[in-house]
């Protein structure tokens, strides 16, 4: 572990990646970190995308997508479905799935794909 360092992040609220912990902008925090995790904040109202690691579009993700949300005034996204192999995007071929959400509390929610649908 490192030193301890005081930290003050920027206007409006944020979330700790790792523990959940919600935090104000005006809130000093002290930070202890470890030398194996990176200190990482999410601003309250994003919704973060995650799956399993690929090295090109050519491949299928192993696991489920995974929608972090973190709760906030302006939750708020947009969800695209993708081919992965031409441009047909800027087109607007492939449609986009809007996502606006209203919680309360930190919650993971998770998507998998069927049938060129998300459910």
């Amino acid at each position: 572990m490192l030193d301890a360092e005081d930290v003050a992040l920027p206007p409006g609220d944020w979330y700790d990646f790792w523990s959940g912990a919600r935090h104000a902008h005006d809130e000093k925090i002290q930070l202890h970190p470890r030398l194996d995790e990176m200190p990482l904040y999410v601003r309250a109202g994003a919704i973060v995308p995650m799956q399993s690691v690929v090295q090109n579009t050519g491949e299928t993700p192993d696991g489920p997508l995974q929608l972090h949300i973190y709760p906030g005034e302006d939750c708020r996204g947009s969800l695209y479905q993708d081919d992965g192999h031409s441009f047909a995007y800027q087109k607007g071929e492939n449609p986009a799935h809007p996502l606006l959400l209203r919680c309360l509390a930190l919650l993971d929610l998770d998507c998998e794909r069927r049938r060129k649908e998300y459910v």
